[in-house]
């Protein structure tokens, strides 16, 4: 995927604004990436669900899902057809990504795999949000270092919340760290 290291500093340093992602869009358009077109539709639907235009658009941001799928995140057999990875997408970008611990729990090696392909989908560069389940050794207690060391390593620049051990749906919760 190409990239324009100024605006993406744009978006770091206000993730939660549209308008940042919009001159982005504008910009890959004008580069011929259907990423730009994917992030305007995705803003027209956001914005307004139940309109015309949003249903016309609906079928056109799945086709561009469809086309960008593998550039926007890789190993897409990990990321998409597996129940243990939730993503949420906004304005063409994945903006809250869940590893799952079920439907049985994570072991720490599957926990860090999963974690690393997420964190290097390039649809991930401005994830907002990371949610983590607990990873689990048979008769022992989760064990979360393996994953904080993963995370270590990471580039987040636009996080913004931090859920390790525990999920925000959930009522047991975990540790959750503003960042």
């Amino acid at each position: 995927m190409i990239s324009n290291p100024e605006l993406e500093t744009v978006i770091h340093e206000h993730p939660e604004a549209d308008e940042g992602y919009l001159v982005y869009a504008d910009w890959l358009t004008s580069q011929g990436d259907p990423h730009g077109e994917l992030i305007q539709i995705e803003k027209v639907i956001r914005d307004d669900p139940g309109g015309a235009q949003a249903r016309g658009l609906r079928g056109r941001r799945d086709e561009l899902m469809a086309e960008l799928e593998e550039q926007l995140l890789g190993d897409t057999e990990a990321l998409i057809d597996n129940r243990r990875v939730e993503l949420e997408w906004e304005l063409g970008f994945i903006r809250t990504a869940r590893v799952l611990p079920w439907p049985r729990p994570l072991d720490a090696e599957e926990g860090v795999e999963l974690l690393g392909k997420v964190l290097n989908a390039s649809a991930a560069r401005f994830l907002q949000t990371l949610d983590v389940g607990p990873v689990a050794i048979e008769n022992e207690p989760p064990n979360m270092g393996p994953i904080l060391e993963r995370l270590e390593t990471a580039t987040l620049p636009c996080l913004r919340r931090l859920i390790v051990g525990g999920f925000l749906g959930s009522r047991r919760g975990g540790p959750t760290w503003p960042v």
